[in-house]
């Protein structure tokens, strides 16, 4: 699988041979379909794409923290909390008590409500 994957990207490589350097499209390395902007036809060039790679990169790191800092907070738990049975009824207490806390105390601290629209609103806004 490995073998065939590198072939075929490395014949797209080749197929991009004598093209604008930097463009994708159907005959090159990457074709994310056709689109069309004020009359012409505009395709994806490579710096464009590096945002979305910023993106996955960030998303990782995100992951990788989180799974970091959920190892810490189970070794923790293991080692603080499971010997008793009282300790788990305080934790799940506390725990409960802060998620009520914060959920009763965002609305109050942003301070803003949208009215939810009416369904002729909804009708009209789907029906044009």
């Amino acid at each position: 699988f490995f073998c065939s994957m590198i072939a075929i990207t490395m014949m797209y490589v080749l197929n991009t041979i004598g093209s604008d350097f930097g463009k994708l499209g159907f005959d090159r390395l990457f074709h994310f379909g056709s689109f069309i902007q004020e009359g012409e036809a505009t395709s994806y060039s490579v710096y464009e794409l590096l945002v979305f790679v910023v993106i996955g990169m960030m998303g990782g790191l995100i992951g990788a923290c989180f799974n970091s800092a959920n190892r810490k907070l189970t070794l923790w738990r293991i080692k603080h909390v499971n010997h008793s049975k009282i300790r788990r009824v305080v934790e799940v207490v506390l725990i409960s008590t802060l998620v009520t806390i914060v959920s009763f105390a965002l609305p109050l601290i942003w301070g803003e409500c949208t009215p939810l629209p009416s369904k002729s609103d909804v009708s009209a806004s789907y029906a044009t």
